[in-house]
């Protein structure tokens, strides 16, 4: 069970623009939720997240993907207990939250992370 203290929070970071939000903390952490809200505009593209190591290029590789994110269709991971442990990052790793927006001039976003120091 997850002590609901330990939760901290980054976000919401909000744009209008692409999404190129790098995920880093000074200690070993653990995403517990990601969530982006999509407003405005039409149309929908594939947001990933991304591991990449400051350290060692070999430590880079794509956790997982939404294909279609966008107006309509948030997104909102959740790892349970059995995943934390598999999504842990080191100080030298980051998250990349990468999403091309496919309608810049009328669609706007907000990311927050929730995450666990690990």
């Amino acid at each position: 069970m997850v002590d609901l203290s330990r939760i901290r929070k980054f976000g919401p970071v909000m744009g209008s623009g692409n999404i190129a939000v790098p995920l880093r903390f000074e200690a070993r952490w653990v995403p517990i939720a990601i969530r982006v809200h999509f407003n405005g505009g039409a149309g929908t593209a594939t947001l990933t997240a991304d591991v990449d190591d400051t350290t060692f290029t070999a430590l880079e590789w794509r956790l997982t993907s939404v294909a279609a994110a966008g107006t309509g269709t948030d997104v909102n991971w959740r790892l349970s207990e059995q995943e934390v442990h598999a999504w842990s990052f080191e100080p030298s790793q980051r998250l990349m939250l990468n999403w091309t927006n496919p309608d810049a001039v009328n669609m706007t976003w907000g990311l927050e992370c929730h995450y666990l120091n690990a």
